[in-house]
């Protein structure tokens, strides 16, 4: 899969619009451990209402490993020509391998969407860790400061 053509200026301003705050209440809570996290189906309605189709995603690989009863997978998430990795694992459970894998590559497409900073500010509140790091205050209190730039971590496909 390659990137449909987005030149800087346009992908700049993308990236500020995916970084904005979710509706109240986009926040969910998990069951097990109370962890908050926004559905992946919301990040995908938020890269399609920005985004309008400029975007795919790509499963690079999976790997199901049943002695040690987990599924890996590798997602490129593709904005224009810029793209960006992730990878995930999920235990294979009861409820099976399908499952297992789906539940990796959804994990996989969050963690790609995760080093655009989509969803940071909502989750930062949340986040005794990393959301209340000084640092990253600017989370907790107003948007972005300053353009964004196509980080070091992006990379373009094709020539």
């Amino acid at each position: 899969m390659g990137g449909i053509p987005l030149d800087d200026e346009q992908y700049s301003q993308s990236i500020e619009k995916l970084k904005e705050s979710f509706e109240a209440g986009t926040v969910k809570f998990r069951n097990d451990n109370n962890r908050a996290y926004i559905p992946n189906q919301v990040y995908t309605d938020r890269l399609e209402r920005v985004l309008e189709g400029i975007w795919s995603k790509d499963i690079r690989e999976i790997e199901i490993n049943i002695p040690h009863s987990f599924v890996k997978a590798v997602v490129r998430v593709y904005i224009g020509s810029y793209f960006r990795d992730g990878s995930a694992i999920a235990e294979i459970t009861s409820q099976g391998v399908s499952n297992a894998e789906d539940r990796a590559k959804n994990a996989a497409f969050i963690e790609a969407l995760d080093t655009w900073v989509m969803g940071w500010r909502d989750l930062a509140q949340h986040n005794d860790d990393w959301g209340k790091n000084p640092a990253l205050a600017h989370l907790r209190s107003a948007p972005v400061p300053g353009g964004v730039q196509p980080p070091s971590s992006s990379r373009k496909s094709g020539p």
